[in-house]
């Protein structure tokens, strides 16, 4: 299982609630029972940080998410907000996650729609989840948001088709610090070694 956990409401708080993903998520496995696993990780993990937000007297906190959980013959994935899930399968690049984000108007920042941390009064966690299978050869990026505000698309996909996972992340990473990048900056890239059909 791999994941991208990006906390807001401050850099103690958004700390907490990433750290609060990350420890829960590390018991999803891929298994008939999947999807609802990771329903209700997410539905948990979002009254977990609503209730640190009660008892502490906060005025908010929470956490994207990103999550890629590999089976033995396919890949399910889970996002809540805008950290990016992308594959890479021959020359194309793909993004498989969704980003849950509201339209701010021409030259803001989008505001996110879900984040694991919504109180009802805000909506419902409808966390994004979907399945299929990979292929040997395949790459995946997972990413926080300070990537992709900082670099292009394009950029992303010649680096993840240039250069080994390792080489590509720090190659990455140099870029979005030399173009300002401010925001956390959180990225992993994996290739599958073994050769099964190609995402459903």
């Amino acid at each position: 299982m791999l994941g991208v956990f990006d906390g807001l409401g401050g850099e103690e708080c958004g700390e907490i609630a990433s750290m609060m993903a990350a420890e829960k998520a590390v018991k999803l496995s891929a298994n008939r029972d999947i999807i609802k696993k990771i329903s209700d990780y997410c539905e948990e993990v979002n009254s977990l940080i609503c209730d640190h937000v009660t008892d502490n007297k906060l005025s908010s906190m929470g956490t994207t998410a990103a999550l890629l959980i590999f089976g033995r013959k396919e890949i399910v994935l889970c996002n809540v907000g805008d950290s990016r899930i992308f594959r890479l399968s021959s020359k194309d690049m793909d993004q498989i996650s969704y980003d849950h984000v509201m339209s701010t108007g021409q030259g803001h920042k989008p505001l996110l729609s879900q984040k694991l941390g919504m109180t009802i009064e805000e909506s419902r966690i409808v966390p994004y989840i979907s399945r299929g299978s990979y292929c040997k050869g395949d790459k995946y990026l997972l990413c926080s948001d300070g990537l992709t505000d900082a670099v292009s698309l394009d950029e992303i996909r010649a680096d993840l088709q240039q250069y080994d996972s390792k080489d590509a992340v720090e190659k990455l990473l140099e870029k979005a610090l030399n173009n300002g990048g401010r925001d956390n900056i959180t990225i992993i890239a994996a290739e599958i070694k073994r050769s099964l059909k190609l995402w459903g």
